[in-house]
Order: C-alpha cells, then structure tokens, then sequence
C-alpha cells in the first residue's frame, strides 16, 4: 500500500533529523534507539524540509493557469514548506513518516546544479 497525494496536496517525505549526541549516534550505529522524549517529538515538529514523493493532479495548478508556467515542483525535489503545516502521517508500506501539505504551504524548492540555467 502506497501513500497518494490527492487534489492540491503533496506527499513529502521530511528529512532526518542529524544525530549529534555521540552516545545516541553510537546507540543507532548498534540498531538500537532511544525512546522518543517529550523534547525530541518537538525537535521532530521543527522539520520543514523534506523530498516530494507525490503531487495531486491539481496541485500548483491556479500557480500555473495564472502565471502561465509550468509546475515547478516535481517528484524528487527538496522543498522547504511552512512550519507546523500538514498531517503527518506514518506510511504503511514503509512505516516512516511523511508529511501530506497543500500546495500553498510549500515555500521554495531547491534547483539541482543541472537545473540551475533556469
């Protein structure tokens, strides 16, 4: 079972938090983990970046029709989105977290340096 964004929304897949403790880094390097704390649920809300996994067939499109342009976002992206914005939801057939956002919560997207004549 896949996670399919539907009308204006966007499956984003948040990037992962970097491990700075040296024991917690050593304790995931053992496939072990700590138990999630009150302050490492917020660390986790504090997110705002992630990779596209999925767009609505309608998404960005009043950006497009109104601007004539073509969807800048696509399948892959790193974009940075608004904080606290959208459902965070576990995928089943991956069990991590992704994130379902609306178009309009979506800030900037990264350009590859292949994309960067743009």
């Amino acid at each position: 079972m896949t996670i399919k964004a539907i009308l204006h929304r966007l499956v984003v897949k948040p990037v992962e938090l970097e491990v700075y403790d040296e024991v917690e880094a050593r304790l995931k390097s053992l496939g072990m983990e700590l138990g999630r704390t009150e302050e490492t649920k917020y660390r986790h809300t504090q997110i705002d970046q992630g990779y596209v996994l999925d767009l609505g067939p309608t998404a960005f499109l009043d950006y497009v029709k109104k601007h004539n342009l073509d969807v800048p976002v696509t399948k892959g992206m790193l974009v940075t989105y608004a904080r606290h914005s959208g459902k965070v939801v576990k995928d089943p057939s991956t069990d991590t977290d992704v994130v379902i956002l609306n178009d309009d919560d979506v800030l900037c997207y990264y350009l590859t340096e292949t994309d960067s004549n743009v």
